[in-house]
């Protein structure tokens, strides 16, 4: 089958130089266009019109009094800026200690210098909390009522120099030490989500040590690209150590992802249901679960995703789809998915894992009710050109744990590759209909 991916060209808000400080960045902010010819079976599609600026182009948040001494609390100087401005700089060398920061109108653009950090709130108990009380505000965030859309929000960081280490790189910095040995008992705070929004560009950022999520997005026509997510980076310890730190969390249509890293506790690219339209390529995983495709609970679809062009080291899983919340009633389904040219090095326990009814990301055994009615419909899924390597003792080629009534249909092995001989390992499968082409071992006999 062909997956034909649709998307729109990106505009990003282009920065005129004028009195005072502005034009120190006006050539300096990333003004992104993909190439047509990255996405495979792409229609040509428009250039969107360039954006009004209704607002002061460029604002540095020094001039609305930001220290940056990571000492002064900036939450207020900066909320000004991004109030006020169509454009909001973060200089070089500042470390701007925040609380939560509202994306307040569509228009905008925070544009990271090389060496300028963000620094999340360091007390927990005065975080500012959500509406209801009941969770945690991210350290960046859009209207989390869903009743206002934003749109052309761009998130950048100055392009990293070959002859700089990526800790020079824009830095969203959440000291997640502090949170993670409390894992699920209390309210955890991302770093940037940006839901019910559109035209919407990520790019050259690093987003360090996240207390929960590092990034969520929400909407359609997305662009994340060349950037970096480090979760307790001197240690492998995976969910244990950093939980819950996932790194670019999606859902929606129309989402492009390309030279992304993730060195994190939890899912590299998990996509969300509704989602249609995804491309993912050149990404690298790092020490975490599962870099694959995660369905939510309800009655949605997820289809036309494609990972191609993708390395993960030490994870749970190499790639693979999963239940995020296993709950009663999710008949959801996921069509036509492709993983493509995909390298998994020692995985802990399997290459590729595909379970239907739960998330237990360390086992492939049958659920004792097998009829129960939450186990999703997956159909279209095809593996190609993956090679993994180094098995660990416990760990298989791959485990497809799919419904004996809902089997998983029209899968596709081609050129899928166990490349330690001296091991021999097998998959395990329930209920799958698939083909295989030059495949070792052979998948499911």
């Amino acid at each position: 089958f062909h997956i034909f991916l649709t998307t729109a060209i990106i505009s990003v808000v282009g920065l005129v130089g004028v009195d005072g400080v502005d034009g120190r960045w006006a050539d300096r902010v990333p003004h992104y266009v993909p190439e047509v010819n990255a996405f495979p079976e792409l229609m040509e599609l428009p250039v969107l019109p360039a954006l009004e600026k209704t607002a002061p182009v460029n604002c540095s948040v020094v001039d609305f009094g930001a220290k940056g001494d990571n000492k002064t609390e900036d939450t207020y100087a900066v909320q000004s800026a991004v109030d006020t401005c169509a454009s909001v700089v973060f200089p070089s060398g500042g470390r701007y200690l925040l609380r939560p920061i509202l994306l307040s109108h569509s228009n905008l653009t925070l544009y990271f210098e090389l060496n300028a950090t963000v620094v999340g709130w360091g007390d927990m108990e005065t975080w500012n909390k959500t509406s209801s009380g009941s969770g945690l505000l991210p350290l960046f965030f859009s209207d989390l009522s869903g009743t206002t859309m934003i749109e052309h929000v761009n998130i950048v960081g100055e392009a990293l120099p070959s002859v700089l280490p990526t800790s020079a790189m824009g830095t969203i910095d959440g000291q997640g030490w502090k949170w993670w040995p409390f894992g699920k008992t209390r309210p955890r705070p991302k770093l940037l989500s940006i839901t019910n929004a559109q035209n919407v560009l990520v790019e050259f950022m690093r987003f360090k040590d996240s207390p929960s999520w590092n990034t969520e997005f929400r909407g359609d026509r997305f662009s994340i690209t060349d950037n970096r997510v480090e979760a307790n980076l001197e240690s492998c310890g995976g969910y244990e150590t950093a939980p819950n730190t996932d790194g670019y969390n999606i859902g929606g249509t129309n989402f492009y992802l390309n030279k992304n890293f993730n060195h994190n506790g939890d899912d590299g690219i998990p996509v969300f249901a509704p989602s249609n339209n995804v491309f993912a390529e050149n990404h690298v995983s790092y020490c975490g679960t599962n870099s694959g495709v995660v369905i939510g609970t309800g009655n949605n679809t997820l289809q036309n995703v494609i990972f191609k062009n993708i390395s993960s080291y030490y994870l749970n899983q190499g790639v693979g789809m999963k239940i995020s919340e296993p709950q009663n009633n999710v008949t959801g389904t996921i069509r036509n998915v492709t993983w493509d040219v995909v390298n998994i090095y020692e995985p802990r326990y399997a290459g590729i894992y595909i379970n239907t009814f739960q998330e237990d990301a360390n086992s492939c055994v049958q659920p004792s009710d097998p009829d129960r009615p939450h186990w999703l419909t997956a159909v279209s899924l095809t593996f190609s050109n993956i090679n993994i390597y180094s098995l660990s003792t416990t760990a298989n080629v791959g485990c497809f744990n799919c419904s004996p009534v809902r089997p998983c249909s029209k899968v596709v092995f081609n050129n899928v590759n166990y490349l330690e001989k001296k091991k021999k390992k097998h998959y395990i499968c329930h209920n799958l209909l698939f083909s295989t082409k030059q495949s070792h071992p052979s998948p499911c006999f």
